[in-house]
């Protein structure tokens, strides 16, 4: 069966994630229902779309990458396809690149680097435009201090503390690559984070820590000891989940 790569842009606020779930609206959902209505009936008994992981209820994504398994049919051209897709799926799911690949990649398991960025919007008014793309933040923000904190979550860390409760990963042990927060315009800051694999809300949770640096709570050399010390409660607020974007998903042996 021809093996298709897929790189997805949407919007989050509609959908309950991305993983299928019954009786929910969801990212990967509304493409297997896409493709069962283009193929009709060609379409296999099972469309399963494999994406790179996971996004939570309301989080983005402007390069999320899948594969997908179809039949081998004549008239299967990606181009069309990806047309047809647009086409019929939710208007908040955009198909930006649709490719036939070889059956050895995997969106999941293919050795990979991810880019998340995180939005804080520094306002005392609602977020307008950015409601649904930035965390609003009514405090003042001690950008500098926030800056140094983030350094220390570069490495390979255990990062159990930085997890939610209900996260079943075998090893909390991971790689953070890039951790940098820099200013956008006056008014938003971008934290953004490269790494090969995270925890169940792992980023928004590292979020909320630093934003409590930037508004004196927390001091950054307390990030170390939260670390160390393995306990979800000693680290900070989770972030919304509308704030958090997965900006890209580079794939190779050597993935920079």
């Amino acid at each position: 069966m021809p093996r298709l790569k897929l790189t997805i842009e949407y919007d989050g606020s509609p959908f309950s994630g991305w993983q299928a779930q019954p009786g929910a609206v969801t990212v990967q959902g509304e493409l297997e229902r896409g493709l069962r209505v283009i193929l009709g009936t060609n379409a296999p008994d099972n469309i399963n779309v494999v994406g790179s992981g996971r996004t939570d209820a309301g989080v983005h994504a402007l390069g999320q990458v899948a594969h997908v398994e179809l039949p081998e049919l004549p008239e299967l051209d990606p181009y069309r396809l990806r047309g047809s897709l647009n086409g019929v799926t939710h208007h908040a799911i955009a198909v930006k690149d649709l490719q036939l690949v070889d059956n050895s990649f995997d969106a999941r398991r293919s050795p990979h680097v991810k880019c998340y960025e995180y939005r804080m919007l520094r306002r005392h008014a609602r977020g307008g435009l950015r409601e649904h793309q930035a965390w609003v933040v009514k405090s003042d923000l001690d950008l500098l201090r926030m800056i140094e904190a983030a350094k220390i979550f570069v490495g390979e860390h255990d990062f159990a503390a930085f997890r939610s409760s209900d996260c079943n990963a075998v090893t909390t042990v991971r790689t953070i690559e890039v951790c940098e927060l820099f200013r956008r315009d006056t008014e938003l800051i971008s934290l953004v984070v490269h790494g090969r694999g995270f925890l169940k809300q792992m980023i928004r949770i590292i979020a909320g820590t630093l934003m409590e640096v930037g508004i004196g709570k927390l001091k950054p050399g307390e990030i170390e000891g939260i670390l160390a010390s393995g306990r979800r409660q000693n680290a900070g607020i989770t972030a919304p989940s509308y704030g958090l974007t997965l900006n890209w998903v580079r794939y190779g042996v050597g993935v920079v």
